[in-house]
C-alpha cells in the first residue's frame, strides 16, 4: 500500500500482509492507543462478496474463542 489508509476511523491500515478467500489481511495500529493488529477487510459491493459476510461472522466468532502465544487475539468486528 502506498499510503496508509483507515478503517472505521479507528484503525491505520499500514501493510498488506496477506490475501485469501475473504479479502486482504493488514498489519494495522489502533489510532487511540497506537496498538498494533492485524485486520482483514473485505469489499461488500457485490452480491457474491455479500453472501460471504456470514462466513466471516463465524470466523470471528471461532477468533474470538482461541486463545493461543502464536495465533493473534480477537478484537473486534466492524461491519460498515
Amino acid at each position: 500500500m502506498p499510503e496508509e489508509k483507515s478503517l472505521a476511523n479507528r484503525f491505520n491500515l499500514v501493510k498488506k500482509i496477506g490475501e485469501g478467500g475473504f479479502g486482504s489481511t493488514f498489519l494495522a495500529y489502533e489510532n487511540k492507543t497506537q496498538k498494533k493488529y492485524v485486520a482483514k477487510s473485505i469489499s461488500l459491493n457485490s452480491p457474491e462478496t455479500q453472501s460471504k459476510l456470514p462466513a466471516l461472522r463465524q470466523e470471528a466468532r471461532v477468533l474470538s474463542n482461541l486463545s493461543h502465544p502464536q495465533i493473534p487475539g480477537f478484537h473486534s468486528f466492524i461491519h460498515s
